[in-house]
């Protein structure tokens, strides 16, 4: 038992030497880390976590492998607001604490500062954001000014320990410039915040634009670090100069709210350049100037961003020791992929180029430490920094002699219409084409007004002047109620048409460029009742004629009102009926069609059409297209009719081809894909249909009203030289009759050709017989009743004039 308990104590003891020993015995490698606070706290927010990934990855596998020696990487963080006192002296307690390394903060201004006190204290450091070449070399900076710890060292590299991951200011915006020159831009506007990073991009930017042929139409710096009302009155004034040179693209070297202000103001002004390029501050986390935009930042482009997750192709791919073995990579998933969905499963959010530009600054350190023998060979190390040459999802990183990423690739963004940040270059990883121009401010809403366009305004003027034509021919009919040339033309089919001519025009206000569910409905009812009463109208009108010269009906009389009513009734009703269904089994939404989807205001509506519209649609036609057959046959059996009392046959014939021929036309309009001209041709269409058709069968009682023609004067037959008499359908006999009166004399003189051929003498027939019933049996060709001797010949007989007011 004691032996097997001692077993026991030393199994035990060996475990925890074991698990616990390596920790006794493993040594740190601190990084010292200032994180920004204050209106920067949000850059200070993605760097801390960037620091925790790195650092946890770097530590699962092991820690930083040194010569022999593994060290735990130890994440010393600081924050600090971002005024440069409090920068240099948070750095100067870090490496009090004991730092081996300092990442410094954001920004040019800020990583001077502490790279001042690094570079003193020959700690090797990292700056993540310092873009401005005054931080690299000893130079003047925007202003003029050279720096103090440069002032006998001017031309030479400023930090002799350190090493920048951006790539210089002055290059930040050089590949928006070249989509701008191959969009064809020539000109250019500049304006730059008083700071050493804003100058000189937008000194770069002048140079890029200078470089590539465009013209410079104004170069201004405004002030930096002021009153926001006395920056928004400088950029104001520089509105109303771009508002004169109107340059195409305006280019801002700018921090935090500039931008914001620019944006807005040009906005208030309805003021829009074709492109607005700006430096990418106006997107950082601290400020999120442009994103508080919303859709006004649409469009806009930002150059100098350093890492997008889209970004993916040849300068994108793991090189080296850059390759991240701790990473299981699919194949259908790079390495910014990865660093993406990983930063967002343990932070919430998605990383912005920030948390990547301090992400793979842990790792440019880890490239270079390993590679030495000691972590206190600063010398060394900074050697091996120097010559840092790698790809990786942040794009390739090598340095110049000043220590500056010259190798570094800066890519170019573009907001897009659904608010979204786009890669648009290099153009070898670009998401979307570049948007250019971008859409004039009022162009990137949809607007669906009625009249909203002016060809719209002079189509439904068109229409209203043609609606009060009819309504003046309504007038005139109603005026001469007693003339009768309007009498024997029945007034009321005379009124009935004009108004199934209003309710079709009527269907033209609906059949704009506004289209929304109910005009989707309303067009279908108004422009197939409308025509289906003109058309019916006169069907049943030139049937009446038919009707009155058909030999093989000798009972026949004058259809009146009431019968012609009964028949656009029906007519009606069944297109009322084929109408209901159609409404009731067809949804009748209006869909939107895209034409730009950058400037909804070109966007449109159509009626949806499915199939049940189009089975509807085919019915509709089908059913028109029998009342024009039937309607065409009746025309030509009486267009030959010379009585005058029906001379408007020819009239009536002439609107139904009228009609028929423009409802062919009017197929044309839906193959065209100019939308304008299309609603003119169509417009136009319906429009000329009533005018038309009206006019040829009202001008003629007009003409004959103004003249003072009384139908009883115009004498019975027509015998000009020059015009062979016409005889009426279905007769041999040589007389054509011309007046009103002389209808009852028409259906005798088909009445005694009848007789004849059946053997019988018309002279010998009475008026009882002729007003019997054998009539009938005359008519269908049978022998009927036994012929008597007669007292009143047939020009003697009585008859009831049909166009009397009784009828």
């Amino acid at each position: 038992g004691e032996m097997a308990n001692l077993y026991t104590t030393l199994i035990i003891k060996f475990f925890v030497l074991y698990c616990f020993l390596p920790l006794i015995f493993s040594q740190t490698y601190k990084i010292g880390c200032v994180i920004p606070s204050g209106t920067a706290s949000g850059v200070g927010q993605e760097a801390t976590n960037a620091y925790l990934m790195w650092s946890d990855e770097i530590n699962e596998r092991g820690g930083l492998s040194v010569g022999n020696t593994t060290y735990t990487v130890v994440m010393d963080m600081i924050s600090c607001d971002d005024t440069n006192s409090n920068v240099a002296n948070v750095t100067q307690t870090l490496i009090d604490r004991g730092a081996n390394f300092i990442f410094a903060p954001w920004a040019s201004s800020l990583g001077t500062e502490a790279l001042i006190v690094t570079n003193a204290n020959k700690i090797n450091a990292i700056a993540p954001a310092s873009s401005s070449s005054s931080v690299w070399v000893c130079q003047a900076d925007g202003n003029g000014v050279i720096p103090d710890d440069c002032t006998d060292r001017v031309g030479l590299r400023r930090f002799e320990y350190a090493v920048g991951i951006t790539t210089p200011a002055s290059v930040m915006v050089a590949p928006a410039m070249n989509l701008m020159k191959i969009a064809s831009a020539s000109s250019v506007a500049v304006f730059y915040e008083d700071n050493a990073f804003t100058i000189e991009v937008g000194k770069g930017a002048v140079q890029a634009a200078v470089a590539l042929g465009m013209d410079i139409v104004d170069e201004t710096k405004i002030e930096s670090n002021i009153d926001e009302e006395q920056q928004k009155d400088d950029i104001s004034a520089l509105i109303d100069l771009y508002e004169v040179e109107r340059p195409d693209v305006i280019v801002g070297g700018t921090f935090l709210t500039s931008c914001q202000h620019m944006v807005k103001i040009a906005k208030e002004r309805n003021y829009a350049p074709n492109a607005f390029i700006f430096t990418v501050p106006c997107i950082s986390s601290e400020a999120d100037a442009l994103l508080k935009l919303g859709n006004d930042s649409n469009y806009i482009m930002v150059g100098g961003v350093h890492w997008d997750k889209n970004a993916n192709g040849p300068d994108y791919k793991e090189e080296g020791f850059y390759n991240y073995e701790h990473f299981e990579f699919t194949e259908d998933e790079t390495s910014a992929e990865k660093f993406d969905r990983l930063y967002s499963e343990r932070f919430g959010v998605s990383p912005s180029y920030l948390a990547g530009l301090h992400y793979v600054q842990g790792y440019v350190l880890q490239g270079a430490i390993e590679q030495i023998d000691d972590i206190s060979l600063v010398d060394d190390l900074q050697t091996r920094l120097d010559s840092t040459n790698m790809k990786g999802f942040l794009g390739p990183i090598s340095f110049d002699v000043y220590g500056r990423n010259v190798a570094g690739v800066d890519i170019t963004l573009q907001m897009n219409e659904q608010y979204q940040m786009k890669l648009i270059a290099p153009l070898d990883v670009a998401e979307i084409e570049t948007i250019y121009p971008m859409p004039h401010w009022d162009e990137r809403t949809e607007r669906y007004l009625w009249f909203d366009e002016q060809v719209e305004v002079i189509m439904a003027g068109f229409t209203a002047s043609v609606i009060c034509i009819c309504i003046l021919y309504s007038i005139f009919i109603i005026v001469n109620l007693n003339k009768r040339v309007v009498v024997y033309s029945q007034p009321g089919f005379l009124l009935m048409f004009i108004f199934g001519g209003i309710i079709l025009l009527s269907g033209n206000f609906f059949w704009l460029f506004y289209q929304d569910q109910a005009t989707c409905i309303i067009k279908r009812w108004l422009l197939g009742i409308g025509f289906v009463i003109c058309y019916g109208c006169l069907l049943a009108r030139v049937y009446r004629i038919y009707e009155i010269f058909d030999e093989k009906d000798l009972n026949a009389g004058a259809m009146d009102m009431i019968d012609l009513i009964k028949i656009v009734i029906v007519l009606v009703l069944i297109e009322v009926i084929l109408l209901g269904l159609w409404t009731i089994l067809s949804h009748g939404e209006a869909q939107v069609h895209v034409v730009d989807i950058y400037r909804p205001v070109q966007n449109y509506r159509n009626c949806e059409f499915e199939m049940v519209d189009m089975i509807f649609l085919i019915i509709l036609i089908v059913y028109k297209a029998l009342l024009m057959l039937v309607g065409s046959y009746f025309s030509y059996a009486t267009w030959n009719l010379k009585y005058h009392i029906f001379n408007e046959s020819k009239y009536l014939g002439f609107s139904m081809y009228n009609m028929f021929f423009f409802s062919l036309l009017a197929i044309i309009p839906f193959f065209l894909e100019d939308r304008t001209i299309s609603l003119i041709l169509r417009v136009t269409i319906v429009v000329l249909t009533v005018l038309i058709s009206t006019s040829s069968i009202i001008l003629p009682k007009i003409r004959m009203i103004v003249k003072d023609i009384e139908l009883s004067n115009m004498g019975e037959i027509n015998k000009t030289p020059h015009s062979k008499p016409q005889k009426p359908r279905g007769t041999n006999h040589s007389s054509t009759i011309e007046t009103y009166e002389d209808y009852t004399r028409a259906r005798i003189l088909l009445l005694e050709k009848k007789l004849r051929q059946l053997g019988v003498d018309p002279d010998e027939i009475t008026s009882d017989f002729l007003q019997s019933s054998s009539i009938s049996s005359l008519s269908s060709g049978t022998n009927g009743q036994t012929v008597g001797n007669t007292n009143t010949t047939s020009s003697e007989t009585s008859f009831s004039n049909p166009y009397s007011s009784s009828s």
